[in-house]
């Protein structure tokens, strides 16, 4: 048997209920749809915040070969262009491509303060470099890489070894200033995580990099023993605990 309804009086408590249904379902919705789109908001903001953020990064190498590394490096600095973020992103491309994982005697990544603003990573990062400079024997000039048309940094540093003696070690290193976003490239550890770090920078791109600082020792045709080498490079490394 069918039952036809009509809109009347009859039917008013069916019909009130179905107001206070369609009401109630709005009631439960509103709070949903205004909760979902806070979220959403403050994951856009957080992730606008994060891309803002920059770690500042310090990488060691002692290496053997010293001459072969001295000479490619002095070249390498002198011809290569430090003006925008992608030349020193392809400044260290050649770093990473020049430096061959069976000369590492030892070497550090070390991280730090990776939710810096931009800034303040830059400051850190000049700070480091003229602490790891001193000890490698480097006078550093009065420079400031911590703006984004910063140069690099290559100043002669001390020989320690007698005149005439060939070069046999080399230390090389580099601290930058990295974007949060890019900073999976860089592994913080030892030697093994120093080469593990170069062989990724190998393509590093320029939008992950701000400011960068390079310096080594020694220069080609500066003497520098094996020894000389090390003790220089464990100074330094010191500096990182």
């Amino acid at each position: 048997m069918q039952q036809e309804i009509t809109l009347s009086p009859a039917n008013s408590e069916r019909g009130a209920y179905v107001a206070v249904h369609d009401l109630q379902m709005v009631e439960l919705v509103d709070p949903v749809l205004i909760v979902f789109l806070i979220v959403v908001g403050v994951g856009i903001a957080v992730t606008w915040w994060s891309r803002t953020r920059y770690a500042t990064v310090s990488i060691g190498l002692n290496l053997r070969n010293g001459a072969k590394y001295a000479e490619s490096l002095d070249a390498l600095v002198s011809r290569s262009d430090f003006g925008t973020p992608d030349a020193r992103a392809g400044v260290l491309h050649r770093i990473a491509a020049l430096v061959s994982a069976v000369d590492a005697v030892d070497g550090f990544v070390q991280i730090r303060d990776p939710w810096s603003g931009r800034n303040q990573a830059g400051i850190r990062a000049e700070e480091v470099s003229r602490a790891h400079m001193g000890h490698i024997g480097i006078v550093p000039e009065i420079v400031n890489v911590a703006v984004p048309d910063g140069p690099g940094v290559k100043l002669s540093p001390q020989g320690t070894a007698s005149d005439g003696e060939d070069p046999d070690g080399c230390v090389l290193a580099a601290t930058v200033t990295v974007n949060r976003r890019y900073l999976p490239a860089f592994v913080p550890g030892e030697m093994d995580e120093a080469i593990e770090t170069l062989r990724r920078l190998r393509e590093f791109p320029g939008s992950g990099l701000d400011a960068l600082y390079v310096y080594y020792s020694p220069n080609a045709g500066e003497p520098m023993d094996a020894a000389g080498a090390n003790r220089l490079f464990l100074d330094m490394k010191a500096t990182e605990t």
